[in-house]
Formats: structure tokens, C-alpha cells, sequence
């Protein structure tokens, strides 16, 4: 096993750029299942008397390189183990490939997401389920392309925002440790900004990545605000200031590549439309066709006189309480 390694932050700029978040030249220790702490004899030797190491001798010290490939492989880890620096630096080869085992293998969590969150719109997305009678299962579901953009939506959701809404439930991986220690570090000493944290524990969509049918409630990033500035001798330039001056502004807006044609944010979805497709049980997602619904009755096994068809709508509380494997 691992214990506590310590780390050093250098050299990034004092600014909400992407690029850092923690103070620069500050100190931290990391346990095995990634709770982060501010550097201290006192938090190295509380970690280490918890692993019941009595003997520093029976202690090794190492340093590692790390690269794209380590970082790969901790990300993987963060959602399947509870050692990631362990699996990352001592085990790399010893990972499960993500999967289907993967993840049946968790504990399914069903995040209790505060009502408050969804759209107040009641939104119901229509879909046409096609059950098996006898297994009481879903075998597939004929559905249209909004409900589609839906599901694609839930690949653009923050991780951070999923981890604020479990509200300190535990997950298969390391995910809660290390939302909790980013909770417990002090702003002031450790991060950059105040709203350096803020980005971490309550993230938001990436721009552009929003839809009008997103039901969560999640908010999106937004742009800088953009203008066309005429001086007082009549030529024109591009602006980013927040209020920038001259004889003549023009507040641009950014439009969403979505929906080129339209304005604002959030407009536009992921697929074609209209469109309509099959998704399976497992969330395989493809055009419908005339043999595609044959096919998976077939894989499954299920004859039709067992077919029940059923229709349903989706809105914000079946959303909601869509269960998350982490």
C-alpha cells in the first residue's frame, strides 16, 4: 500500500484560467484513497498510525514520474478503487477494464437530487417501451430525438455536480473523499480564489454543452461577454471588457453551435432532427429500423406473444431519480 505522499504546487498563474486551483508553492499530504490535507507532521502521522504503522522502518519512500499514462490510469481508478495511488504507481497492470462487471459490481446509488434543481417547466419527454411480460423487463424502447439529446446530456454533467447532490454518500471509488477534502480545505490559505473552490464543488455545464431539454437543472458556463466598439473617430474593434467605452458599443452574442440560427444558450440538442431511434435496457443507443427491434428480441431471447408495449412520458422526477454507478 501507499501511505501519505506529499505534494508540491508550482508555478501557475493567479487567475481563473483553467490552469491551477490551489495556491502556488503550498504544500499537501494525500492518503491512499485521495483525502487531501494541508501538509503537516501532525496529518502525515495521524494518516500513517491509521494503516497501523507503528515501525517508520517498515516504511519505503519513492518518487514517481508521472505522465499521461499515470494520470489515465488514476482518473480510471477514481471510479473503481479505493487505493488509486496504490493501483496507479504500485499495481498499474491490476485495473479492471470499465465494463459491464465494472460496474454491476457497485453499489448502484440513487443520488437524491434537490428538487429544487429541475427545470420548474413540467417537462414529459414521450417514449414507447416494449417490456417482457414474463422477465418484467424492458427489452427496448422506440423513442424520439429529444429524448435522445437526454441521454447524450447526461455524458456532459460535471462529475463535481453529481458528487454535490449524492450529499456525502459513498461511492464505489474515491469520488467522495476527494469532494470532501476540496469542502474541508480553507479557501483563503489553500486556493487561489474563492472561486477557484467554487468551480470545483459546484461546477457547471461546459459552454455550449446545454440544452433546452436538459431537466436537471444544471447550469451552464457562460460566455465573456463580447462587443464591437466604435471609438469617436468612427473605427470599430473588438472588445472583452466587462464595460468597455467609446462613442458606440454593441453587445454581441454568442450563439450556440447547436442552433446556429437561434439566440441565446441552451437551444439546440445533439442529433438530428426529427429522428427517431431504438435504445435498449443497457443504453445502446441506434436509428431505428424495420429489424431492429427483431434483432434485440432475438438476442434477448423473448418471443413476441411475451411483448407488452407500454407508453410513457419522462419529466423531471424520472430524471431525478435515475440511478448513478459510481
Amino acid at each position: 500500500m501507499i501511505v501519505p505522499a506529499k505534494v508540491d504546487t508550482i508555478g501557475a498563474k493567479d487567475s481563473i484560467d483553467g490552469k491551477a486551483f490551489a495556491k502556488e508553492f503550498t504544500r499537501f499530504v494525500i492518503s491512499d484513497e485521495l483525502q487531501v490535507m494541508p501538509s503537516s507532521p501532525a496529518a502525515s502521522f495521524s494518516l500513517i498510525s491509521k494503516l497501523g504503522i507503528m515501525d517508520m522502518s517498515s516504511t519505503e519512500e519513492r518518487v514517481f514520474n508521472i505522465g499521461f499514462d499515470e494520470v489515465l490510469h488514476l482518473l480510471k481508478s477514481l471510479f473503481v478503487s479505493k487505493f488509486p495511488l496504490t493501483e496507479t504507481f504500485l499495481r498499474p497492470k491490476e485495473l479492471p477494464d470499465f465494463g459491464k462487471k465494472t460496474f454491476q459490481a457497485s453499489s448502484v446509488i440513487r443520488h437524491q437530487l434537490i428538487r429544487e434543481n429541475a427545470r420548474k417547466e413540467n417537462v414529459k419527454i414521450y417514449a414507447r417501451l416494449f417490456l417482457s411480460k414474463s422477465k418484467k423487463r424492458v427489452c427496448y424502447a422506440e423513442v424520439g430525438d429529444d429524448f435522445v439529446d437526454l441521454l447524450f446530456s447526461f455524458l456532459t454533467i460535471p462529475v463535481g455536480f453529481i458528487m454535490k447532490e449524492m450529499n456525502g454518500a459513498h461511492s464505489k471509488g474515491c469520488l467522495d473523499y476527494l469532494y470532501k477534502s476540496i469542502m474541508d480545505l480553507d479557501s483563503e490559505k489553500y486556493f487561489r480564489t474563492n472561486g477557484h473552490k467554487e468551480i470545483l464543488l459546484s461546477p457547471k455545464i461546459a459552454l455550449d454543452f446545454g440544452h433546452e431539454k436538459q431537466l436537471l437543472g444544471v447550469e451552464e458556463a457562460s460566455h465573456q461577454q463580447y462587443s464591437y466598439v466604435f471609438d469617436y473617430s468612427g473605427k470599430g474593434r473588438f472588445s472583452m471588457d466587462n464595460e468597455p467605452s467609446g462613442k458606440r458599443v454593441i453587445a454581441l452574442t454568442v450563439k450556440d453551435p447547436k442552433s446556429p440560427n437561434k439566440k441565446g444558450k441552451a437551444c439546440g440538442g445533439f442529433v438530428m432532427k426529427p429522428a427517431t431511434f431504438t435504445v435498449t435496457d443497457d443504453l445502446i443507443v441506434t436509428p431505428i429500423s424495420l429489424v431492429s427491434g427483431t434483432s434485440i428480441l432475438n438476442k434477448l431471447n423473448v418471443p413476441f406473444n411475451d411483448i407488452e408495449e407500454r407508453v410513457v412520458y419522462v419529466g423531471n422526477e424520472e430524471v431525478i431519480d435515475t440511478p448513478i454507478c459510481f
